[in-house]
């Protein structure tokens, strides 16, 4: 049987573990889930021939509410998930490389999380890197000074997303 809901934080989380799944084998990924925009996952796993594939997952929560409007509920099985993966190119792979060469020369915070600020929606924000020399999983609403730390890897991996895309099909 079908799952509708109205409440708003159901509806969230159904999005995100739907833009979370199929993780495995993942080395990188970052998720943007913001109460008032669409959310998005970026990640890099290696494929079946060792190539480095980018996946971006993306809610089109805009059609979603758009279908289901006049009931004032949302289907929780049947959100609208956009998906694009493609290999990453010789120079975007060698870029990464580059990034994460540098992470290894530094001494990763433990956290990110500006804990000092409240904050009663805005957006939640996920970072998992999971490669050979690195394991860290940072998770923020409002991120302290460390970020600049591992602001570059998240720059690489919203640049060559297809967000873009995305966004111009709504």
């Amino acid at each position: 049987m079908e799952q509708f809901s109205n409440e708003i934080n159901a509806i969230r989380q159904r999005a995100k573990q739907e833009l979370l799944e199929n993780t495995s084998n993942t080395y990188i990924l970052y998720s943007e889930i913001p109460h008032f925009s669409s959310e998005f996952s970026v990640s890099i796993k290696k494929n079946d021939t060792e190539a480095l594939e980018i996946t971006t997952k993306w809610w089109d929560k805009h059609d979603d509410i758009q279908k289901y409007h006049q009931l004032g509920l949302l289907n929780l099985d049947r959100l609208r998930i956009l998906e694009k993966t493609r290999i990453l190119t010789v120079v975007e792979k060698n870029l990464l490389q580059n990034i994460l060469e540098e992470l290894d020369l530094v001494e990763l915070p433990n956290s990110i999380e500006n804990k000092e600020v409240i904050v009663l929606d805005g957006c939640e924000y996920e970072l998992i890197l999971n490669t050979k020399n690195i394991q860290k999983i940072y998770n923020w609403r409002i991120a302290n000074h460390n970020y600049v730390v591992i602001e570059k890897i998240i720059r690489f991996l919203v640049e060559n997303s297809n967000l873009q895309k995305f966004q111009e099909m709504k």
